[in-house]
């Protein structure tokens, strides 16, 4: 429904069009009927304080897409076993040439792991099949030989944007030579680890510069950088499962399980498909901003709609006299009321 924000210092009032009526989002519920049920109820959610609402619509995108039920399948791709099979020889070809350690063999996943079924060509794949899993540390904060080079030291605070590209701290050529951190490649996956953030949120990230990380984030090397995209989205989109499941208690601080996590199944689409998840998810949260944007303008008219009419409200005189006789001057308490009735469903 269309709304007319009033504006006491305009008499035509702006209209402004609800964002759920736009034309992108009327596409989208067409073509992603998986979120058919929550677009009924997109303005209620769209309305809820704070931009809860609209949280729970990115959270929603992102547990569909990587379910395979936002319509992204087509029976011409390639099935997602071929792919596992070339991240297996890409491991294998790294171990024979030492730069990674053989460790134990991958376990098969029994029938009690798989969650739920999966859309054809797609496969349960446990996470440590996609590469090969690092933490980080810190340099000795006493030696300022360490500091302040120009390699970038990622911590947690910089894990707030899906791509890190930059980090507030950085360490020098120094501390890579003579400590046991790692220089990490891009398009590795960068995850918190241990922080209290885990106790609501998982943040995941890709670098897209070569850096390094703090012993408070887990990182996955990909065996082939292609399937880097896909795999932030899929941690993404299982958070909630991550965080009931593979998440430990502290008093202050919660972590990763890690030899969990490491071996948790989860769902690999075809690598063709991956990419149309991608793109689609992309293009819905960039819609979702756009609510989210929306939302605050409208929010904000609101607020300045409220405090004008029931500071007009407050302040109005009930009549004015002249002489012996009561009539009208300016805004009256009433014509305030009335002003304020007439709009009481934006105000709200």
């Amino acid at each position: 429904m269309t709304k007319t924000l009033p504006d006491p210092n305009n008499a035509s009032s702006q209209v402004e069009p609800a964002p759920w009526e736009s034309p992108q989002w009327r596409e989208a519920v067409s073509q992603n009927p998986g979120l058919a049920p929550f677009f009924d109820n997109l303005e209620s959610f769209v309305e809820l304080p704070k931009g809860a609402g609209i949280e729970k619509l990115r959270e929603l995108v992102l547990e569909l897409a990587v379910a395979g039920r936002l319509d992204t399948h087509n029976a011409a791709d390639t099935p997602a076993s071929e792919l596992l099979e070339s991240l297996r020889s890409e491991k294998a070809r790294k171990i024979t040439v030492k730069e990674l350690r053989k460790g134990k063999p991958t376990p098969t996943i029994e029938d009690d792991e798989i969650r739920h079924g999966l859309p054809d060509g797609w496969q349960w794949v446990r996470l440590q099949e996609f590469g090969e899993f690092c933490g980080g540390g810190t340099p000795s904060k006493r030696k300022s030989e360490f500091w302040d080079g120009d390699v970038p030291w990622v911590s947690p605070k910089d894990m707030k944007s899906p791509h890190i590209v930059d980090s507030e701290l950085k360490i020098t050529q120094n501390a890579l030579d003579n400590t046991r951190i790692r220089l990490l490649p891009t398009g590795s996956i960068l995850i918190v680890a241990r922080s209290g953030i885990l106790k609501r949120t998982l943040p995941v990230s890709i670098n897209d510069i070569p850096c390094t990380v703090n012993q408070d984030l887990k990182v996955i090397i990909p065996f082939d950088t292609c399937v880097s995209e896909y795999l932030r989205l899929m941690l993404r989109g299982h958070e909630r499962y991550i965080l009931k499941h593979l998440i430990k208690g502290g008093v202050t601080v919660q972590s990763l399980k890690y030899a969990e996590f490491e071996l948790q199944p989860f769902p690999l689409p075809p690598l063709a498909e991956q990419r149309r998840i991608v793109s689609k998810v992309e293009g819905l949260m960039s819609l979702c901003d756009t609510l989210e944007s929306q939302r605050r303008a409208r929010e904000s008219v609101r607020e300045r709609a409220s405090r004008s009419v029931l500071a007009s409200l407050t302040s109005a005189p009930a009549t004015a006299e002249n002489g012996g006789a009561k009539v009208a001057k300016g805004e009256t308490l009433q014509s305030s009321w009335q002003r304020l009735s007439d709009h009481f469903e934006v105000l709200l």
